[in-house]
């Protein structure tokens, strides 16, 4: 995950709960304001889901996502 931060990339967190906001600005206190942290709360992820995340609104109080299930017949 190094590799991934280092690059400038943001540390992209999905949450069922309703914690977003304070473990966004938690993470982003404890590296000092060196690493671009997004946390979407309330948004339950399960295998083979896909997340889109649109570009934010409000000033970036909210973020528009689409959740994707890929389904194969075998």
């Amino acid at each position: 995950m190094r590799s991934y931060l280092d690059d400038g990339r943001p540390l992209i967190l999905t949450l069922a709960d309703d914690y977003g906001k304070v473990l966004g600005q938690s993470l982003e206190a404890q590296s000092l304001g060196t690493l671009e942290v997004i946390c979407i709360d309330q948004v339950e992820v399960g295998e083979c889901d896909y997340i889109d995340i649109g570009k934010p609104l409000m000033g970036g109080r909210v973020v528009p996502v689409i959740m994707k299930t890929l389904v194969f017949n075998q």
